[in-house]
């Protein structure tokens, strides 16, 4: 695994035809990844996030109106990090982080 991350979003509406980008942060640094202008661009693709090593955390903004007056920001959430453990009974232990805290209105927790 190289450790590559591919965050997807849900289109928002855009009754009025004034959306102007999608902007991509890593959420822990506030650290700017991407601006894309495409409205139908739901997916983007953070090369080089290290995601084998541990969880990330992001989030977008989506900016519209006349002048980008209006901004609206994603709740921050997680790529999932698998951990195992073999204990060696026989069994393994898996834990893994939550994607969002709280969960997301159409995630139930179970993975």
């Amino acid at each position: 695994m190289n450790g590559d991350i591919t965050l997807t979003w849900s289109q928002p509406a855009d009754p009025d035809n004034t959306f102007i980008d999608y902007r991509v942060y890593e959420a822990g640094s506030n650290t700017l990844l991407s601006t894309i202008t495409n409205y139908n661009t739901l997916s983007f693709l953070h090369i080089g996030a290290d995601g084998q090593n541990g969880s990330r955390s992001y989030y977008v903004e989506v900016n519209s109106g006349c002048n980008g007056e209006f901004s609206d920001t994603s709740n921050i959430v997680s790529s999932m990090f698998l951990t195992v453990n073999n204990p060696g009974t026989g069994t393994a232990i898996l834990q893994w982080n939550a994607l969002a805290n709280p969960n997301i209105s159409t995630n139930n927790g179970y993975y």
